[in-house]
């Protein structure tokens, strides 16, 4: 992709120049620039919207510029797709105002993911206080009279990043606080309004209409949705999705933690669905202060009734990171996930069991869409053929479908392999839960992050026959084959120690077992891998401690989503026995990390932090105090853990949590750390 910026100061240059005809023209009491120049008469110029048969819709998914939850009103203030001409037939400039009651002071957030590429603010001219954002494939986007800018030019924002705040900077002066919202796509730099026909092209061209992709589809309650002016929508951007709760169901009752990692208290909205999309209530936890705790148990009110399985999401904050556990008081055993922000139309499940009786799976697809849905699941082999196809016909919106695989398998005891699940347009949400008859729990979401490179922050082969051992599933998400190879690190080492490979048919699996092989690592061994392959890969990691019958599983991480921040909601450390955690920290870059780890408790108050330079990876163990050197809180502690790498580096991290209370560990469970 190419970009051509304007010089910063002969853009804004430009623009000052500008200003004097825009304030004459502001006289006329109208309510935006855009309207203003749209309705001078020096060329033919249309008076109304021009959406134009040429406007196609984005090409990348778009979030509405709001908290989930947050209703506001399209267009009304200006114009909808930018009445203007423009110098490069691929520079589209599209545009509207977003309005509601009492919007002064709201939170702004980016439609999609990407850098900051400026970030001004000119109180009194144009635009005002604004925070221009480039996206993939060309994409541009400017958040225009806003009261107070938060990030800051190269910074790079996700969808709940808080970039600002809706003001009435600029001009028109007086017409009332709203967010100006302009859209383009091969942004050069140059445009014309219509009114100044005079404005030479750079490279000779004549100016034209739009002639490209309008800002939207976007992502609101009813689906994906065609925006249209005057009309009201409802965001769910930052969303959290969670697609298996339960309580008292055989045993198993959930809980989860919602942790704010934004920058400002907010009150978080949980809305409870059973498993035919009937909602059961919906609270708040108020005042949610930034870096605190809310903690939500199931078997406490109305969330879900005794018995009921079922799902919930989360509004109300810019960026909350969840993690639930499901626990059997009676089997000593559990499992983690972490809740989903981007649900999508297919998930990958690169576990799938039925060795019946003694390996059971069962899984949960929660429809996130505002309309029923047919789901489908695959099973495939691991040679990559089909196993077996089963579709769940009409499950509701917010519904979930509950999923037996052995119901469609015959002869049971047969089957290990891939899958995965899918539907023609509703966004969806899944768990993964195994079991076995020993009351070992393995737990991990579907997944939608797939990559080429995926990282594992923490493998282990077995000491004895009976001792941890980790097992990597590699699922070939591609119909082509391709041969999956597994570098393994040892601790702040940034060469591998040793690469094993393995051919992969298309839609097959990968399989490394370091329970039954060392591969030349030795036992006993522990450290991090690097899965890759010249397909795309979804990777999950089981952990087994057998004399135990212990088990956990976390969801690998592609290389593109690591980030320079994680974020682990749930850290403990006891003062004797009982729960506590270990965390591993990777690396995903050439050079070493230079880290900051930050314990919050519950409340979100700093209980201590240190500093740390990180190779390949780091354990950070809460129950033996190790790495030597390291600020650990004091026991007891229950809270949560921020991981910033401060030099750039990208970094994962997950985390493990395990019952301590005799004198061998009787429950685990894993997560993977949420990347902001």
């Amino acid at each position: 992709m190419r970009r051509v910026f304007l010089d910063r100061s002969v853009n804004k240059s430009l623009r000052k120049a500008s200003m004097a005809a825009l304030i004459i023209l502001g006289v006329l009491g109208l309510s935006s620039p855009e309207t203003v120049l749209a309705k001078t008469k020096l060329l033919d110029c249309p008076t109304g919207t021009f959406p134009g048969t040429e406007a196609f819709a984005s090409t990348i998914t778009l979030q509405m510029p709001f908290i989930a939850g947050e209703t506001w009103t399209v267009g009304g203030a200006g114009s909808f797709y930018g009445n203007v001409l423009h110098c490069n037939e691929f520079n589209d400039y599209y545009a509207t105002d977003w309005n509601r009651t009492n919007d002064d002071g709201a939170a702004v957030l980016p439609v999609a993911d990407g850098f900051v590429s400026d970030s001004t603010c000119l109180p009194g001219e144009g635009y005002g206080c604004y925070v221009q954002i480039d996206h993939a494939n060309g994409y541009r986007t400017l958040y225009a009279h806003l009261s107070d800018r938060l990030v800051n030019e190269g910074d790079s924002v996700h969808t709940w990043t808080l970039i600002g705040r809706v003001g009435n900077t600029g001009l028109p002066v007086g017409s009332g606080s709203h967010l100006h919202l302009t859209f383009k796509h091969n942004d050069n730099g140059y445009f014309s309004y219509c009114w100044n026909n005079g404005q030479t092209c750079p490279n000779g061209e004549t100016p034209q209409w739009p002639q490209g992709h309008r800002p939207s589809p976007m992502m609101t309650t009813l689906g994906p949705t065609i925006l249209q002016d005057f009309q009201s929508y409802t965001s769910v951007n930052g969303r959290v999705y969670l697609s298996d709760l339960r309580n008292a169901v055989s045993g198993w009752t959930s809980e989860f933690y919602v942790r704010n990692d934004g920058t400002e208290s907010r009150d978080v909205k949980i809305t409870y669905y059973t498993a035919q999309g009937t909602n059961t209530t919906v609270e708040t936890c108020p005042n949610v202060d930034p870096n605190e705790r809310c903690w939500i148990p199931m078997n406490v009110g109305q969330r879900l009734p005794p018995g009921v399985t079922g799902s919930a999401f989360i509004d109300g904050a810019e960026a909350a990171s969840v993690v639930v556990e499901t626990r059997n008081a009676t089997a000593g055993s559990g499992y983690a996930y972490t809740g989903r922000t981007v649900p999508t139309a297919t998930l990958y499940l690169p576990v799938t069991i039925d060795l019946s009786p003694s390996w059971l799976m069962r899984f949960q697809v929660l429809n996130t869409g505002p309309a029923s849905a047919n789901i489908t699941s695959r099973f495939f082999r691991p040679d990559g053929t089909t196993r077996a196809i089963q579709t769940v016909y009409g499950v509701p919106a917010n519904g979930l479908s509950l999923e037996f695989p052995v119901s469609d398998f015959a002869p049971y005891n047969d089957y290990y392999g891939t899958g995965t699940v899918s539907t023609a347009v509703q966004p969806l949400a899944t768990t993964v839960h195994i079991s076995d008859t020993t009351h070992r729990r393995l737990g991990y979401s579907g997944l939608s992050a797939i990559d080429t490179t995926v990282w594992l922050p923490f493998v282990m082969t077995r000491n004895t026959t009976t001792d941890w051992g980790s097992v990597i599933w590699a699922q070939n998400t591609s119909t082509t084959g391709t041969t999956v190879s597994v570098d393994f690190y040892d601790e702040d080492q940034l060469s591998p120690r040793l690469t094993i490979s393995q051919a992969v048919s298309g839609r097959g699996l990968a399989l490394f077992n370091l329970r039954t092989n060392h591969y030349g690592l030795g036992w006993g061994w522990y450290g991090s891998a690097r899965v890759r392959a010249n397909q795309r890969l979804a990777v999950v990691v089981n952990q087994f401690k057998d004399n135990q019958t212990l088990g956990a599983s976390y969801e690998g991480v592609p290389a593109s989503a690591g980030t320079t921040t994680v974020i682990l909601p749930k850290v403990v450390r006891p003062l004797s026995g009982c729960y506590y955690s270990n965390f591993t920290v990777r690396n995903l870059g050439g050079s070493s990390a230079s880290v900051t780890i930050r314990y919050y408790n519950a409340g979100g108050s700093l209980v201590t932090s240190s500093n740390d330079t990180v190779v390949s990876h780091r354990v950070y163990n809460l129950y033996t105090g190790t790495p030597d050197g390291q600020a650990f809180p004091t026991p007891p502690f229950d809270g949560s853990v921020v991981v910033a790498s401060t030099n750039g580096q990208p970094i994962a991290a997950t985390s493990n949590l395990l019952d301590y209370c005799g004198s061998s560990p009787t429950d685990t469970v894993s997560f993977t750390g949420i990347n902001r």
